[in-house]
C-alpha cells in the first residue's frame, strides 16, 4: 500500500494528494482554508477475537462555517453571502495506518452569482487534461499506473470503475458526509468481516473498488457530463478524485486481517473440543 501511495502525488484536489497521511491532509486542508472547520467521522471496528468494537478514524470533513439559524444548533456550512465549500476525505482503515484513497470536494458559488459551464470545464482541463471518458451526468479523468492519460476504451468491467456520483462508495451512501450532513456519531455501518467482503456478488462490495480497477487513478466532476450545455450557468461544482488501488489494497487487507482473526478463534474453540473427553459411558 506503501509503494502505491507513493505513486500517486501527480494530481490532487486544491493541494491534498491520495496517500497523504491524515496529518499530511489535515495541513494541505489549512493551508488552502484555514478558516475551514475540520472534522472526523470514525468508524466502528469489529474484530471476531474481541467483544464489542473499537472506532477508527474513516472520514475527515472540512467546510465552511455560517451562522446558526437557530440557537443552539450546529452552524450551517454556508456562509451569509449563499457560497459555501466542503471537502471529504476518506481514509484506508486498519490494519494500515489511515491514507488519503478518495477526495470529494464541492464548492457552492454565491447567491446570484453563478460560473457558466463552460468556464468550469476549462478550468478542470487546465489542471487535469483533457478529459478522456465522458457521459450524460459526468466527465472523467482516468490516469493509468504510470500518472498518464488512458488513450484506450475502458471494457466492461473497467466501466464499472467510474463512479456514478460523487459520494457513491462511501459505503453508506454519503449519510452525513454530504453538504451540510448531521456529523455527530460514527458513520452508520460497522467494519468488519462482512462489510469487507472480497465477493463482488455480494450487496456490501463496491464495484468502484474492484480489481479490475486498481491500475487507475480516477477524477470525476458531477453534473458537467456531455449532456449539460456549455452555456449553462451553474450554482455549484463536485470534483472526486479516487484510487481504486489504495482502496482495494485496504479493502483486502482488512479483510484479511479479520479472516485470520476468525480462523485463529476458530482453531483454538476446536483445539479445546479436541483435548476434552468423552463423558463415561
Amino acid at each position: 500500500m506503501k509503494k502505491v501511495a507513493d505513486s500517486l502525488g501527480f494530481v490532487d484536489i486544491v493541494g491534498i494528494k491520495l496517500g497523504m497521511t491524515a496529518e499530511q491532509a489535515v495541513a494541505a486542508i489549512k493551508a488552502f482554508n484555514p478558516k475551514m472547520k475540520i472534522e472526523i467521522v470514525h468508524s466502528r471496528l469489529e474484530s471476531p477475537d474481541a467483544p464489542g468494537f473499537a472506532r477508527v478514524p474513516r472520514y475527515v470533513v472540512a467546510h465552511t462555517v455560517g451562522v446558526p439559524r437557530y440557537p443552539n444548533t450546529p452552524p450551517p456550512y454556508t456562509l451569509p453571502d449563499g457560497s459555501a465549500d466542503e471537502i471529504v476525505l476518506e481514509f484506508t482503515i486498519p490494519p494500515s495506518p489511515p491514507l488519503v484513497g478518495k477526495i470529494v470536494r464541492q464548492v457552492t458559488f454565491a447567491t446570484g452569482q453563478p460560473v457558466v459551464a463552460s468556464n468550469l470545464v476549462d478550468a478542470l482541463r487546465k489542471k487535469y487534461g483533457q478529459e478522456n471518458f465522458s457521459d450524460g451526468s459526468s466527465r472523467h479523468w482516468v490516469f493509468d499506473s504510470s500518472g498518464q492519460l488512458m488513450a484506450r476504451p475502458l471494457d466492461r468491467a473497467e466501466k464499472n470503475c467510474l463512479p456514478s456520483g460523487p459520494f457513491d462508495g462511501f459505503g453508506w451512501g454519503g449519510g452525513g458526509l454530504m453538504p451540510g450532513g448531521d456529523l455527530s456519531g460514527d458513520a452508520p455501518g460497522p467494519v468488519n468481516l462482512q462489510t469487507t467482503t472480497l465477493n463482488p456478488n455480494d450487496a456490501n462490495f463496491s464495484v468502484e473498488r474492484a480489481p479490475a480497477c486498481r491500475p487507475f487513478t480516477i477524477v470525476e466532476t458531477y453534473g458537467l457530463g456531455e449532456g449539460t450545455p456549455l452555456n449553462q450557468n451553474k450554482i455549484n461544482m463536485t470534483v472526486t478524485l479516487q484510487s481504486p488501488a489504495l482502496l482495494y489494497a485496504s479493502r483486502r487487507a482488512t479483510h484479511d486481517w479479520l479472516q485470520a482473526k476468525a480462523d485463529a478463534k476458530q482453531k483454538q474453540f476446536d483445539d479445546a473440543a479436541k483435548a476434552r473427553s468423552a463423558p463415561k459411558l
